[in-house]
């Protein structure tokens, strides 16, 4: 399982890159980070140079492809793969309470993959 490590120079660990987030960068952007659950490209356009930001528009993204293909397979399935969204809903909620915790924690199964890169 991820951990968030805080390490001396005010930094939090990043346990996809392995690389510190800066503790300012995390309060100073939470807002927009939030908001990439809803429109996953939202911090790409408020605040563009945050990793914090970045790093949950990935996520969010990843996730609405994943609602996607979902969507996709209920339609092919007639209705009975619907039963799948129960999955990205139950991410969506993750990466919210990790935003709101302040925490670069990649979500179950599709948070190793990087779509966007955290760093700019």
């Amino acid at each position: 399982m991820a951990k968030d490590l805080n390490n001396s120079d005010n930094k939090r660990f990043d346990s996809l890159t392995g690389r510190g987030m800066d503790e300012k960068d995390i309060e100073k952007n939470r807002i927009s980070a939030l908001f990439a659950y809803l429109i996953f490209f939202i911090p790409l356009i408020t605040c563009p140079g945050s990793r914090f930001g970045r790093y949950h528009a990935n996520q969010s993204l990843l996730n609405t492809l994943l609602l996607l293909a979902i969507l996709v397979i209920a339609l092919c399935t007639f209705g009975y793969g619907a039963v799948l969204v129960i999955f990205p809903a139950v991410l969506f909620i993750i990466g919210i309470i990790n935003v709101c915790r302040g925490k670069a924690t990649p979500l179950p199964i599709i948070g190793s993959y990087s779509l966007i890169s955290v760093d700019k």
